[in-house]
């Protein structure tokens, strides 16, 4: 007898444990407003990220054209209006 009720108490404390369990599940407001907040965080999150590459990618431009712009010329020929010939080489300024 004591075993049977025992039984019947457990099989009513597991039934209210889930319908708690299921009454805290999120409802579908709740879902919708989780769902569209990720949403907008990954945009924004794309957005950021594109953001930053367009400035590393205008930082480089500007590198790489300040390289090709020395490299056109050689070291003498940068300091051309620097150059003194003495004794047959040219001395630095």
């Amino acid at each position: 007898m004591l075993c049977s009720q025992m039984k019947v108490l457990f099989v009513a404390l597991c039934s209210s444990m889930l319908a708690l369990h299921v009454s805290s599940a999120p409802q579908m407001d709740e879902l919708t407003e989780t769902l569209q907040a990720e949403l907008i965080s990954d945009k924004v999150r794309e957005e950021m990220l594109r953001e930053k590459q367009e400035e590393e990618e205008e930082e480089l431009g500007g590198r790489q054209r300040l390289m090709r712009r020395h490299i056109r010329f050689s070291h003498r020929e940068r300091k051309a209006g620097c150059r003194n010939f003495f004794w047959k080489t040219f001395t630095s300024c």
